[in-house]
Protein backbone atom coordinates (compact mmCIF):
# COMPACT_ATOMS: atom_id res chain seq x y z
CA UNK A 1 0.00 0.00 0.00
CA UNK A 2 1.30 3.45 -0.96
CA UNK A 3 1.95 5.88 1.93
CA UNK A 4 0.01 9.14 1.75
CA UNK A 5 2.05 12.27 0.99
CA UNK A 6 2.62 14.78 3.80
CA UNK A 7 2.00 18.42 2.91
CA UNK A 8 3.51 21.43 4.67
CA UNK A 9 1.67 24.77 4.77
CA UNK A 10 2.70 28.20 6.01
CA UNK A 11 -0.02 30.15 7.82
CA UNK A 12 -0.10 33.88 8.65
CA UNK A 13 -1.82 34.91 11.87
CA UNK A 14 -4.29 37.79 11.97
CA UNK A 15 -2.87 40.75 13.84
CA UNK A 16 -4.70 43.29 16.02
CA UNK A 17 -6.78 45.71 14.00
CA UNK A 18 -6.54 43.30 11.06
CA UNK A 19 -3.24 44.79 9.90
CA UNK A 20 -1.91 42.64 7.09
CA UNK A 21 1.73 41.61 7.10
CA UNK A 22 0.94 39.32 4.18
CA UNK A 23 0.30 42.06 1.61
CA UNK A 24 1.90 45.09 3.25
CA UNK A 25 4.68 45.62 0.71
CA UNK A 26 7.28 45.75 3.45
CA UNK A 27 7.55 46.35 7.17
CA UNK A 28 10.17 48.37 8.99
CA UNK A 29 11.66 47.05 12.26
CA UNK A 30 9.80 49.78 14.17
CA UNK A 31 6.48 48.47 12.83
CA UNK A 32 6.96 44.77 13.61
CA UNK A 33 5.11 44.84 16.93
CA UNK A 34 1.98 46.20 15.22
CA UNK A 35 1.81 43.14 12.97
CA UNK A 36 2.36 40.46 15.61
CA UNK A 37 -0.63 38.39 16.71
CA UNK A 38 -1.51 38.31 20.41
CA UNK A 39 -0.44 35.21 22.33
CA UNK A 40 -4.05 34.07 22.81
CA UNK A 41 -4.67 34.19 19.03
CA UNK A 42 -1.60 32.03 18.43
CA UNK A 43 -2.57 29.56 21.17
CA UNK A 44 -6.17 29.23 19.97
CA UNK A 45 -5.05 28.67 16.38
CA UNK A 46 -2.55 26.00 17.45
CA UNK A 47 -5.19 24.19 19.54
CA UNK A 48 -7.69 24.25 16.66
CA UNK A 49 -5.14 22.99 14.13
CA UNK A 50 -3.98 20.17 16.41
CA UNK A 51 -7.61 19.17 17.06
CA UNK A 52 -8.10 18.90 13.29
CA UNK A 53 -5.14 16.50 13.07
CA UNK A 54 -2.30 18.78 11.95
CA UNK A 55 1.19 18.79 13.40
CA UNK A 56 2.98 22.04 14.18
CA UNK A 57 6.36 22.27 12.42
CA UNK A 58 8.68 24.11 14.79
CA UNK A 59 7.22 26.71 17.09
CA UNK A 60 4.82 29.43 16.06
CA UNK A 61 6.24 32.93 15.71
CA UNK A 62 4.28 36.10 16.51
CA UNK A 63 3.44 36.28 12.79
CA UNK A 64 2.64 32.74 11.72
CA UNK A 65 3.47 29.07 11.80
CA UNK A 66 4.05 26.06 9.61
CA UNK A 67 1.92 22.94 9.83
CA UNK A 68 2.04 19.50 8.26
CA UNK A 69 -0.57 16.89 7.59
CA UNK A 70 -1.59 14.15 5.19
CA UNK A 71 -2.58 15.45 1.75
CA UNK A 72 -6.13 14.16 2.26
CA UNK A 73 -6.53 16.25 5.44
CA UNK A 74 -4.99 19.34 3.82
CA UNK A 75 -7.40 19.05 0.87
CA UNK A 76 -10.38 18.55 3.19
CA UNK A 77 -9.59 21.58 5.38
CA UNK A 78 -7.83 24.01 3.00
CA UNK A 79 -9.22 22.83 -0.36
CA UNK A 80 -7.57 21.20 -3.33
CA UNK A 81 -5.20 23.16 -5.55
CA UNK A 82 -4.44 26.63 -4.17
CA UNK A 83 -5.12 26.45 -0.43
CA UNK A 84 -7.48 28.96 1.17
CA UNK A 85 -8.25 29.83 4.78
CA UNK A 86 -11.35 27.90 5.88
CA UNK A 87 -14.14 29.66 7.78
CA UNK A 88 -13.42 27.74 11.01
CA UNK A 89 -9.85 29.16 11.11
CA UNK A 90 -10.53 32.64 9.71
CA UNK A 91 -10.72 34.38 13.09
CA UNK A 92 -7.04 33.49 13.74
CA UNK A 93 -5.50 32.92 10.31
CA UNK A 94 -5.18 35.56 7.59
CA UNK A 95 -3.42 33.67 4.81
CA UNK A 96 -2.15 30.23 3.82
CA UNK A 97 0.40 29.13 1.26
CA UNK A 98 2.38 26.11 0.18
CA UNK A 99 6.03 27.02 0.76
CA UNK A 100 8.29 26.92 -2.30
CA UNK A 101 10.29 23.78 -2.84
CA UNK A 102 13.76 23.92 -1.32
CA UNK A 103 16.59 23.78 -3.84
CA UNK A 104 19.97 22.47 -2.83
CA UNK A 105 23.09 23.04 -4.88
CA UNK A 106 26.28 21.00 -4.79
Amino acid sequence: MKEEQTVILDLVFKSPGRLSSHNSGGITPDELERFSAPKEVREQAVRALKAMGFEIVGGPTPFGLSISGPSRLVSKVFGAGSPRVPEQLSKWIEAVRIPPEAKFYP
